[in-house]
């Protein structure tokens, strides 16, 4: 044989065995430490940034876009009698829809695969399908201008779609808000300006659509020219919610300021418009 021939033939043979390590970096899921799964959202294609909790070992994940998501437990020597057994619920949850649970089994710090909610593959077999529960819009019809000085109304829409949605926010009087944010779409949300004239807290029970009004005085801030979304300030409580996992997402979730605006809502932040300068047919 031509030796010419020889190193040729070896890669060849080489390419052709795919399960080689030198070719295939993928390791398995089924490690014992691993699953993964998807979840949609009813109503859309985009099922980004919903919120997978496990309890007992207080970690989570955010979906891609797809859904898809996959979460990692410690190695079984670091838990907590150094490997947890017992049955243990995974949390689906975007605020203002309805929390789905599946359940996985560990047991000597380790996943049972193809027991409970899991498959032989480390994959939920249950269709995990959030539904929204509460509506939330805001709207404003104003424009204004960074010398603007004066008052806007802005109205959240509140659309209850289960029976009764109990919601917690900032509230002087009945019917008026109070405590939203103006994030510019150019910055992220931590960057958001808060704003409260007060730290009152109210509860509402929310039983058909319910519009809150709140008047802003904007003559208290400056904005430079662009658009801003309007997000109001709002928690909703949901049973079997735990606090772990809010707490997991930021501690200071139910305090208003920007580090409540890292728990996953879907809603429609209306847009305040700032022109770079007065027009001069402004009203």
């Amino acid at each position: 044989m031509n030796k010419n021939i020889i190193p040729i033939l070896i890669v060849i043979g080489l390419l052709g065995c795919t399960g080689n390590s030198i070719f295939d970096d993928e390791i398995s899921s089924l490690d014992g430490y691993s699953f993964h799964g998807i979840v949609k959202i009813a109503g859309s294609s985009d099922a980004e940034n919903v919120y997978i909790w496990l309890e007992a070992f207080n970690i989570g994940a955010w979906s891609d876009s797809t859904g898809a998501f996959e979460l990692h437990i410690p190695p079984a020597k670091t838990q907590s009698g150094e490997g947890l057994t017992g049955e243990y619920r995974v949390f689906y949850y975007i605020a203002n829809y309805g929390i789905k649970i599946s359940k996985i089994y560990v047991q000597n710090g380790k996943i049972i695969y193809d027991k409970l909610s899991l498959d032989n593959t480390g994959a939920i077999r249950d269709e995990i399908v959030l539904s929204r529960i509460l509506e939330i819009s805001t709207r404003t019809d104003s424009v204004i201008y960074p010398e603007f000085s004066g008052q806007i109304p802005i109205t959240v829409t509140l659309k209850n779609e289960i029976d009764t949605v109990e919601i917690e926010c900032l509230s002087i009087y009945s019917d008026v808000f109070d405590g939203l944010f103006f994030q510019s779409d150019t910055v992220p949300l931590d960057k958001a300006i808060p704003v409260s004239y007060s730290q009152l807290k109210k509860t509402y029970q929310i039983l058909r659509p319910t519009e809150l009004v709140m008047i802003f005085w904007i003559s208290k801030f400056r904005f430079n020219p662009g658009n801003y979304y309007i997000i109001p300030y709002l928690y909703i409580h949901q049973k079997d919610l735990p606090i772990e996992l809010l707490q997991s997402i930021s501690v200071d979730y139910l305090t208003f300021g920007t580090e409540y605006l890292k728990l996953p809502f879907r809603r429609k932040n209306g847009i305040l418009k700032v022109l770079p300068q007065k027009p001069d047919d402004f009203d």
